[in-house]
């Protein structure tokens, strides 16, 4: 890529995201300097820029910027996790628009997991004898994910690598399909036309984020084929992971329609001094587990001691909050107990015109409810 003050050169990936007379490029990258970890990594953008604009401090050139492209000699296989953008008719990432949230009735989006679902034969992975009612006690955790909020940034993913001790496995890893994260952004291509501009024709394409974790599935499709029971739901609506139990058959994760656990290969490495960021409430794992999302259990188990510490008294909405939670610059996350009447959550569970469940028709009762992305359409 060349512009009348530089020249670059950097991966292409044709998308259909992208305008095809435009380039985007992320800004922040090709570091001289910050240690071996961030230097050299990716392209300084500002090194093509206007004169006047000093690289070093980052000056974006607003404006936009007029550049030639042409292929180089040089063919690098690029290393891509989310290999579609297309949802292929399963409604992961919803979207509505203003005239469809008018119209559309107030309705429970989330109903608690009873008998009754049992004996209705709906369909589901399993025959309807199969799944057994979970024990219960006072409190059952949930989540709501709203999609009209999330804009992708992934600070959630960061938060949770530091919060759970996740490794960063590597480039060569990830090629291989073998990443660590728990929580992940999708994202996926929308069906919602949206003006664009005074031209009715001109439309832009509804990208749509979509943080996708660990559903804590109260039908859960994993729990029924680990020989030793190392993944077993616990009487607070947790799908809870052993890892002293677990013999890595990943029958688990074969099982999983939402693709979030993952397998430890290698031993976890942390050299000097990245050993001092560790957590010192959550476990390292070691190789031949399997792990994932569990609602930062540990931020669960330290509330309710010190409750406990005080008279025992009742556990206060908002008191608790996973670290997507807390890290997420939009408020899209949402945690909370649905057995409390007064929590954000079980109020967003009880009435709602956007709420659904991840691949629903699968009929595996998620704990997470997703919001749908709401849009002006097209005139």
């Amino acid at each position: 890529m060349k512009s009348p003050y530089g020249r670059l050169e950097v991966p292409a990936l044709l998308s259909s995201n992208v305008h095809p007379d435009a380039i985007a490029i992320e800004m922040g990258q090709g570091h001289t300097f910050f240690g071996r970890s961030a230097s050299g990594v990716g392209v300084n953008v500002f090194t093509i820029a206007a004169p006047g604009v000093d690289p070093a401090a980052g000056g974006p050139v607003w404006s936009g910027l007029k550049v030639s492209v042409e292929a180089a000699a040089v063919m690098r296989q690029p290393v891509i996790l989310q290999t579609s953008f297309d949802q292929n008719e399963t409604r992961l990432a919803r979207g509505m628009t203003l005239t469809d949230l008018t119209k559309a009735p107030e309705k429970p989006i989330k109903a608690e997991y009873t008998p009754a679902h049992i004996q209705d034969h709906r369909p589901s992975l399993y025959s309807a004898d199969v799944p057994k009612l979970h024990p219960q006690s006072n409190r059952k955790w949930g989540m709501v994910i709203d999609l009209d909020r999330c804009v992708g940034c992934n600070a959630c993913v960061a938060a949770c690598y530091e919060e759970n001790n996740l490794p960063v496995v590597g480039k060569e890893e990830c090629a291989r399909g073998r990443e660590m994260a728990w929580i992940r952004i999708e994202t996926y291509a929308g069906d919602v036309p949206v003006a664009a501009g005074p031209d009715p024709a001109v439309v832009e394409l509804d990208t749509r984020f979509l943080p996708m974790v660990c559903q804590q599935c109260d039908n859960a499709p994993c729990e029924y084929v680990c020989p030793v029971n190392a993944t077993e739901h616990n009487d607070e609506g947790l799908n809870m992971q052993v890892y002293n139990r677990c013999v890595g058959t990943r029958f688990c994760s074969n099982n999983c329609p939402y693709k979030v656990r993952r397998f430890n290969w290698f031993s976890q490495i942390f050299p000097a001094p990245l050993d001092q960021q560790l957590n010192p409430d959550v476990i390292k794992r070691g190789k031949g587990v399997m792990e994932k999302c569990t609602f930062c259990i540990q931020r669960i188990r330290r509330t309710e001691i010190d409750a406990g510490a005080e008279n025992h008294r009742s556990i206060r909405d908002g008191e608790i909050q996973t670290a997507c939670m807390q890290s997420c610059p939009a408020d899209a996350i949402i945690f909370g107990d649905q057995r409390d009447r007064a929590s954000v959550v079980r109020q967003r569970f009880d009435s709602g015109k956007r709420g659904y469940g991840a691949l629903e028709d699968l009929n595996t009762y998620p704990n997470v409810v997703y919001l749908e992305r709401v849009r002006e359409e097209n005139a």
